[in-house]
């Protein structure tokens, strides 16, 4: 199953994918990039999307 990467809204493989957890919810990336801006400034990205499972 694909998930989303919340910055840049491709879809990965959460098998190979960057996963960081954030409030209990593991978000998955296409890259270290996506997954910093993501950490550094996590509210708009959360705005527009389902936290995915838990990690």
């Amino acid at each position: 199953m694909m998930e989303h990467d919340v910055v840049c809204q491709m879809a990965v493989d959460p098998t190979t994918a960057i996963a960081r957890d954030y409030q209990g919810h593991t978000y998955y990336f296409c890259c270290e990039g996506c997954a910093r801006a993501f950490l550094a400034d996590p509210g708009p990205y959360l705005k527009h999307t389902t936290p995915q499972k838990p990690g």
